[in-house]
């Protein structure tokens, strides 16, 4: 199937070439969802529009954002393309250019389109090392490139007018295109890559959501309460319906509303944020569950030692998977969370070395805590023979 197949970019040639291609099959895709917009012209688009993030290096791009990035980029790319004269495609280095010495390719490193400063680079590290991708700061560019451009004259056909325009605009099948043709211009003015009315709706949604999230909870707070099963599964439920109401916000908003740009961007870092909290909110309940249930059985004091070392070791279990969920958020929204993560544990290090006598003597505090080997109303002699 066409839509299952590689996109070549072992070369500058074959990128360039690939580009070229998808912007044919973009332009019929978007021509037979405007013709007929239902569920599965809706879809055909979208798998071509996944399908040009291939062409970028999107490495320097955080991950929550990467698609919608290389989309829009692709959009910004191609009205730039457009306006301008193609090259000689036998011009662009291809393969053959390049001679392979085991897995080292020599040959010219990047190749730019003829009189712009967009460039086509090879990859020097990560999982995609050796192929010929538009480059990161291409991708940082592709929206002056655009904005330079938009009011030159097309030198091919394009399927809309200013189709990067006709992209924030556009909506799913289930929102009228009549509809949102027909609002005041205000309505449709771009503000940070998004038409203003996806920014009302987005913002209207996301506060009504939030809304009935907090309602829900505090119907649960005041209506569940305890240590038993079913009040753990209950708090589990509120953390299963807030992913819950995260998942209809995306099906909406992403599918229907399309949000595109900033709005597209943030509201991926808040449903990632979200999810996080969710998860986080999931772990700490089914760890301290767990301890409670042990803690239930006949044979443990709930008041005894045995039960709070319990009830310690549950907690911090739960604070380890709760920060390495935190971490990966983090990292899914762009913060470098490893680079200070490696900081702090320099940091520690200092502290600890600085701290070692104190240090000692509290991991010996929770050696005896754990394992007793004295206990109230023995007789301990030290330092004797």
């Amino acid at each position: 199937h066409k839509l299952l197949e590689p996109m070549n970019t072992d070369s500058p040639r074959a990128t360039f070439e690939s580009f070229l291609k998808l912007t044919e099959d973009m332009g019929r895709s978007y021509s037979a969802y405007r013709e007929s917009p239902s569920p599965a012209t809706q879809e055909a688009l979208m798998q071509t529009a996944v399908k040009t993030t291939a062409l970028f290096d999107l490495s320097q791009i955080p991950e929550a954002s990467r698609q919608e990035t290389g989309i829009e980029t692709f959009l910004q790319l191609w009205e730039v393309v457009a306006r301008l004269d193609l090259p000689i495609l036998k011009d662009i280095p291809d393969l053959s250019a390049y001679d392979q010495d085991g897995e080292k390719l020599k040959g010219p490193t990047q190749w730019l389109i003829p009189g712009t400063d967009i460039s086509i680079a090879r990859v020097g590290e990560g999982a995609r090392t050796g192929e010929f991708l538009f480059s990161t700061k291409t991708v940082e560019r592709a929206a002056n490139y655009y904005q330079l451009v938009r009011d030159l004259p097309y030198k091919r056909p394009m399927p809309a007018k200013n189709l990067y325009l006709a992209a924030q605009t556009i909506t799913g099948w289930m929102i009228p295109l009549t509809w949102t043709e027909a609002l005041p211009a205000w309505a449709i003015t771009p503000i940070a890559g998004q038409v203003a009315w996806k920014w009302l709706a987005m913002l209207f949604s996301i506060g009504l959501a939030v809304l009935l999230g907090a309602l829900a909870f505090r119907w649960s707070k005041a209506h569940f309460r305890g240590n038993s099963l079913r009040f753990h599964l209950r708090q589990m439920g509120m953390a299963l319906l807030i992913i819950g109401i995260g998942l209809c916000l995306k099906l909406f908003l992403r599918n229907q509303v399309n949000i595109t740009g900033s709005g597209s961007d943030s509201f991926n870092y808040f449903l990632e944020i979200l999810y996080g909290v969710a998860l986080v909110w999931i772990v700490w309940l089914t760890a301290n569950w767990i301890a409670d249930a042990i803690i239930d059985s006949p044979k443990i004091n709930p008041e005894s030692l045995d039960a709070h070392l319990i009830r310690l070791a549950a907690r911090f279990v739960g604070i380890i998977a709760a920060l390495a969920l935190i971490f990966r958020v983090a990292n899914q929204i762009g913060i470098p969370v490893y680079g200070l993560v490696a900081g702090a544990g320099v940091g520690g290090l200092a502290v600890a070395l600085a701290a070692k006598n104190t240090l000692e003597n509290f991991m010996g505090a929770l050696n005896l805590f754990a394992d007793r080997p004295v206990r109230i109303g023995d007789l301990c002699r030290y330092d004797q023979d």
